[in-house]
């Protein structure tokens, strides 16, 4: 069972009691990301992460990454474009220490201006090596050719100026305006006991202080776009797809899943069998949704040789006309349910992956569904919401596309969707 508090100071509690397990995964997310940053903050959000764990007044860099390993525990973080993550994997016995240390890092953290220094170099080198991967690259200029310079499109890291540029004043100022109780959501999944962990908690919270951050985020709209960008690479990665899917209920979210599941989310997914297994045109092919508070995507990506490009666009186009004039059998949407509802069992053993799971879900529909509510859900889906969803998202004209290697524009141009 889950239970949702609220302490005094705003912060929300999601705690999930797993009696079968020795371990416990405790996360202290907080509700702003890249997204939410000014125009003169980019990187920031990213690169305070890293700073969090460079020291505090009670611990040095050592001390916060020794009190953790020497009980076998996982500290780590991780920043997203609308919330920032910091979590721990532990012994079910030192959930304490797991509290201590993380609201430590994230409530009192020195940001050192030598610390500071020293990690913009190692900042520089991840945005370097991301831009090493055409696979990222091309994704970054497929999003910024849908929406512009909407924040969404950029960066989570910023660019290796914007690190450059990042001074102690200005990153304190953007610590302490957002590093909040009332900003806050913990999740905690495990062996855990439930009034032993809210104390303990609502003891790190009850003097940290601080405002609200309200983030004034601004919907963003699609431009269409349907081009290729010339780099030398021996391969083309092409990411086609459409953004503002309708999903007003939670029981919308599964049913894009599922159709997601059956068309390319899978090995036996419509998409990888025809493409890949049929056609033989590519290495990868696949297809993903991406969640945000005021829009949904869904993109298909795929790489291969660039004289194999037209042949591959209209290889998708025809999947995507069969999907919408074939519809979806039963033993589709069966194998769909079955894959998705062993999936979730799998999951159960996962205490950091369940900890995830709590507060993805309250973020979507302010509720947490347990295992069991989310299998009824996923049978409940039927053959005419997948119907639905589908004459939602396959629509030609609400698509972008982007090549990214050696390849022509006007190899590009000269294909178009029509599913039809």
């Amino acid at each position: 069972m889950v239970l949702i508090r609220q302490l005094e100071g705003g912060t929300i509690l999601l705690l999930e009691q797993v009696s079968t397990t020795e371990t416990a995964s405790i996360g202290f997310w907080f509700t702003h990301g890249s997204r939410d940053e000014k125009d003169n903050e980019h990187g920031y959000a990213h690169f305070l992460e890293h700073m969090l764990f460079k020291g505090t007044e009670r611990r040095n860099a050592f001390t916060i990454a020794q009190e953790i390993d020497r009980v076998g525990g996982v500290l780590n973080g991780f920043t997203e474009k609308e919330c920032s993550c910091y979590y721990c994997t532990i012994p079910g016995n030192h959930i304490r220490l797991a509290i201590d240390v993380l609201g430590d890092i994230v409530f009192h953290s020195v940001l050192s201006e030598a610390e500071i220094e020293k990690e913009k170099n190692v900042v520089i080198n991840e945005i370097q090596i991301s831009l090493d991967s055409p696979e990222e690259v091309a994704y970054e200029y497929f999003l910024k050719e849908m929406w512009g310079t909407h924040p969404l499109s950029l960066s989570i890291t910023g660019t290796v100026p914007e690190v450059k540029s990042i001074t102690r004043e200005r990153l304190d100022a953007f610590y302490r305006e957002r590093y909040t109780p009332s900003n806050l959501i913990i999740a905690v999944s495990g062996n855990f006991d439930i009034d032993d962990v809210t104390e303990s908690i609502e003891s790190v919270t009850a003097n940290a202080g601080g405002g609200r951050f309200s983030a004034e985020r601004i919907k963003p709209v699609r431009r269409p776009s349907w081009k290729s960008k010339w780099e030398k690479f021996k391969q083309v990665h092409l990411y086609a797809g459409t953004c503002d899917i309708a999903c007003g209920e939670i029981k919308d979210y599964y049913t894009l899943l599922l159709f997601s599941t059956i068309f390319g989310e899978s090995m036996s997914s419509r998409l990888y069998q025809m493409v890949r297994e049929e056609e033989g045109l590519c290495y990868t092919i696949y297809s993903f949704r991406t969640i945000h508070s005021d829009s949904i995507s869904w993109t298909m990506y795929a790489n291969t040789r660039p004289l194999m490009i037209p042949q591959l666009i209209r290889s998708i186009d025809n999947v995507c006309c069969g999907f919408l004039s074939n519809h979806v059998s039963e033993d589709e949407l069966k194998d769909a349910k079955n894959h998705l509802k062993g999936g979730l069992i799998i999951a159960r053993e996962d205490m950091e992956g369940r900890m995830k799971r709590l507060f993805k879900l309250y973020l979507i529909s302010d509720k947490i569904l347990e295992f069991e509510d989310s299998i009824r859900m996923i049978e409940s889906v039927g053959l005419k919401d997948i119907e639905n969803v589908t004459r939602n998202i396959l629509k030609a004209d609400n698509f972008n596309l982007l090549a990214f290697g050696n390849i022509k524009n006007s190899k590009v141009k000269g294909e178009r969707f029509t599913f039809s």
